[in-house]
C-alpha cells in the first residue's frame, strides 16, 4: 500500500481564540492583498528489516493569506512505504477540512466523535460537519466505516463494506444543555462474496447497527451541577432475509428492523457536582450502567458489563501547592445475572500533584478502572527501530495503573541546571488480539534520569538507569541498564547528539539471557533561515538480530 496524504485547510474569517474576526471593507486596500509562506522536505530512509530497505517520503506546505483574514493551508505528505493497520484503519489518507467562521466541514477520510457511547473517533470517508450558531451545537456525518476487503490486513478478517451516518443536535444555554445523538451503519452483502465470508472457522455475516442518545447538563443555585448521558445501541449480527422480524420497545428501534439476531443494550451516566469556591472544593457522585456486550459500529472498543458508583472530589490546599482528584467507589460486574462468578470491587482514579518548593515536586497517579488504550513500555521502545511504524489502534484491555514521578532540581543557575528524575509505573493489562486474551501481563517500568544543561555553552548530557518486568504469561521477561545522551550545538548552525541504551534481558522460565542495545547518531545542520539538512544513523541490535537504520533529509522553508 503506498502512503499519499493530502490535507487541506481554509479558515476564513477566524482568528486564533476562534472567533470570527469582523472583516472591514473600507480597509482592503491598506491590507497586502496577498501572503505566501511554507516549505517542502524530503527524506531518504533506510531499514535493513524485511521488505524494501529503502523508502522515502516527501511532505510540503503552504498558506496563503489574503488581505490578512483569509487562510487557505495546504499540506501534503507523500510516501511508497507499504503499511498494514488494524482494526481496518486507512493509513492512505486524503483529508480537507475547510472552515468559516462557525462552520467547518471534513471531506475525505477524517474521524469525529459523539460521544463515547455513539461514534466515538472511528476513522471513515466522507463527509462531515460542525456547526455552531449561536447556542446551537451540530455535528454530522455520512461515509464509509469499512472498505470490503477479502483477505486480512493484520487481524480483522474478511469484512463488507460498511456505511454510517449520523448527527449530534445540541443547544448550549448559559446554565444548561440538553441534546439528542443518532448514528446507524449497515453492511452491504454485496461487497464480500459467500467464498470470502469465513475466518477463523466461523462465517461472516453482514450486519447493522442504530444508536440513539440523549444526553443534559445544567447548573442549579450556581454550585450545583447536574449532568446525564443515555444510549441504546440496536445490533443485527446477520441481516439476511431467513429471520423473521422482532419488535423491541428501545429508542433505537424506531430506526432499524429487527430479527432474530438483534441484540439491544443500552447505556447510562450520570453525575451531581458540588462546587464551593472559597475553599476550593469540588465533591459529588457518579453513577455509570453499561450493558453486557454493550457496543457499536462507531467505536473499536468497549468496557461493558458493569456498574460503578463513585464518589468525586477535587481539592487546591496552599496556593496549588498539593492538587489532590479523582474519583473512587463500588464497580460490580454481571448485570444480568448470567455468570458463575459474580464480581464486585473497590474502584478508584486518584490523581495527586505536589510542589513542595521551587525544585522539589511529585505526582502519583493510580487507577483501576478498566480502559483501552496502546501500551509503549520501555522494552518496546528500545527494542523498536526509528522510523519503524507502530500501531497506536493495537489496544490492550488496562484494569490497573500506578504511576509515581518526581523532579528534583540540584543546581539552578544562570549557566547551569541539574536535575534528577525518578518515574516509575506499573500497568496490569491484557492483550486483546492474543490467542488467550484473558491471561494478565504485568508490566513494571522504571527510570531514574540525571540530567546537566550547559546553556553557556549549547550542551546538555544526561545518564540514567532503567529497569522492566513484563510478566507476559508463560514467559516473563525482565531487564535492566544504563543510557545515556549527549548533544552539543556550535552556534546556531550545527547540531549534534548521540544517544546509547543497553539492557540486559532475562526471560525467566527459558533461563535465558541476552543483551539489546539501541544506539542513534544525529546531525542537524542549519544552512541558512530557509534550508536545514538532517542526518540519522544507529543500530539496534536484539537476541541475535542486529538492524540498520539512517535517514537523510533536506527541509527548505520560505515567507
Amino acid at each position: 500500500m503506498r502512503t499519499f496524504t493530502i490535507s487541506f485547510l481554509i479558515l476564513l474569517g477566524t482568528c486564533i481564540t476562534g472567533r470570527a474576526q469582523q472583516f472591514e471593507i473600507d480597509k482592503i486596500s491598506t491590507k497586502q492583498p496577498l501572503k505566501v509562506r511554507g516549505g517542502i522536505s524530503a527524506n531518504a530512509m533506510y531499514m535493513n528489516q524485511g521488505g524494501n530497505p529503502l523508502n522515502y517520503v516527501i511532505t510540503g506546505h503552504l498558506n496563503f493569506t489574503l488581505f490578512d483574514h483569509f487562510n487557505l493551508p495546504l499540506m501534503m505528505n507523500y510516501s511508497d512505504r507499504k503499511v498494514a493497520l488494524s482494526q481496518g484503519y486507512r493509513f492512505n489518507q486524503i483529508s480537507i477540512h475547510p472552515s468559516y467562521k462557525w462552520a467547518t466541514a471534513h471531506l475525505g477520510t477524517t474521524a469525529m466523535s459523539f460521544s463515547p457511547y455513539t461514534l466515538n473517533g472511528h476513522q471513515f470517508t466522507g463527509a462531515g460537519v460542525e456547526l455552531s450558531p449561536g447556542n446551537w451545537r451540530i455535528q454530522a456525518m455520512h461515509g464509509r466505516l469499512l472498505k470490503g476487503q477479502h483477505e486480512d490486513t493484520l487481524n480483522t478478517g474478511p469484512t463488507f463494506t460498511r456505511t454510517g451516518f449520523g448527527y449530534k443536535l445540541e443547544y448550549v444555554a448559559s446554565k444548561f444543555s440538553v441534546g439528542t445523538t443518532l448514528f446507524k451503519a449497515r453492511d452491504h452483502e454485496s461487497t464480500l462474496s459467500q467464498e470470502h465470508r469465513v475466518f477463523n472457522g466461523q462465517v461472516i455475516h453482514p450486519g447493522e447497527n442504530t444508536v440513539a442518545g440523549l444526553h443534559f447538563s445544567t447548573t442549579l443555585f450556581t454550585r450545583l451541577q447536574v449532568s446525564g448521558e443515555y444510549a441504546n445501541s440496536l445490533i443485527t449480527k446477520d441481516r439476511s432475509p431467513e429471520y423473521e422480524q422482532v419488535r423491541f420497545r428501545t429508542p433505537a428501534s424506531v430506526f432499524q428492523k429487527s430479527n432474530g439476531t438483534t441484540t439491544s443494550n443500552q447505556a447510562f451516566k450520570a453525575r451531581v457536582n458540588y462546587h464551593h469556591r472559597a475553599t476550593h472544593t469540588l465533591v459529588g457522585v457518579g453513577y455509570e450502567r453499561v450493558d453486557p456486550d454493550y457496543s457499536t459500529f462507531g467505536g473499536y472498543y468497549f468496557v461493558n458489563d458493569l456498574v460503578n458508583y463513585t464518589l468525586n472530589f477535587n481539592q487546591t490546599i496552599g496556593k496549588n501547592k498539593w492538587v489532590i482528584g479523582g474519583n473512587a467507589g463500588l464497580q460490580r460486574d454481571d448485570i444480568r445475572k448470567t455468570k458463575v462468578n459474580t464480581q464486585s470491587r473497590f474502584v478508584a482514579n486518584l490523581n495527586a500533584q505536589a510542589n513542595l518548593n521551587d525544585r522539589l515536586g511529585m505526582g502519583l497517579v493510580f487507577s483501576n478502572f478498566r480502559s483501552y488504550r496502546f501500551i509503549n513500555d520501555t522494552y518496546s521502545r528500545i527494542e523498536r527501530v526509528p522510523d519503524q511504524i507502530i500501531d497506536t489502534l493495537d489496544y490492550s484491555l488496562v484494569s490497573r495503573t500506578l504511576v509515581y514521578n518526581l523532579h528534583q532540581k540540584l543546581k539552578n543557575t544562570a549557566s547551569e541546571l541539574v536535575t534528577l528524575s525518578l518515574n516509575s509505573s506499573y500497568v496490569a493489562s491484557r492483550n486483546v488480539h492474543g490467542e488467550d486474551s484473558r491471561a494478565q501481563t504485568d508490566i513494571i517500568n522504571s527510570g531514574l534520569v540525571l540530567a546537566w544543561e550547559l546553556p553557556g555553552n549549547h550542551l546538555g548530557y544526561q545518564v540514567s538507569v532503567n529497569h522492566f518486568y513484563n510478566g507476559i504469561p508463560d514467559n516473563p521477561i525482565s531487564g535492566i541498564g544504563p543510557a545515556a545522551g549527549f548533544r552539543k550545538a556550535i552556534k546556531e548552525e550545527l547540531q549534534f547528539s548521540v544517544n546509547a541504551s543497553f539492557l540486559s534481558v532475562s526471560h525467566h522460565h527459558q533461563r535465558r539471557r541476552y543483551f539489546a542495545t539501541n544506539s542513534q547518531a544525529s546531525l542537524r545542520w542549519n544552512l541558512n533561515k530557509s534550508n536545514r539538512v538532517t542526518l540519522n544513523a544507529g543500530v539496534v541490535r536484539n537476541q541475535n538480530t542486529t538492524f540498520l537504520n539512517g535517514n537523510l533529509a533536506y527541509n527548505y522553508s520560505f515567507n
